[in-house]
């Protein structure tokens, strides 16, 4: 881990948090950012996408949980647009 990455967590690993924000974002920008948790309701899913991207990150179901151990700078919200808190 390079010290001056930003530490990101993604919640929801559906289409958009695998294709769009999991291997895009690291694939583009693997060298500034460091996807250091997943969250999803289905844990399942969630460690196919962790091994999918090619990442050691631990999966959460519960986000409370994932933010108090893991802290990141960036979280990216990647669930269905209806589940996003207004």
């Amino acid at each position: 881990m390079t010290a001056n990455r930003l530490r990101a967590a993604l919640v929801g690993t559906g289409h958009r948090g695998l294709n769009m924000w999991g291997r895009g974002l690291l694939a583009g920008y693997g060298d500034f950012v460091e996807m250091v948790a997943l969250c999803d309701s289905n844990p399942m899913r969630a460690a196919r996408v962790r091994d999918t991207i090619g990442i050691a990150s631990p999966v959460f179901t519960d986000f409370d949980a994932m933010m108090r151990a893991h802290r990141p700078n960036l979280v990216i919200v990647c669930t269905r647009d209806a589940d996003h808190d207004h």
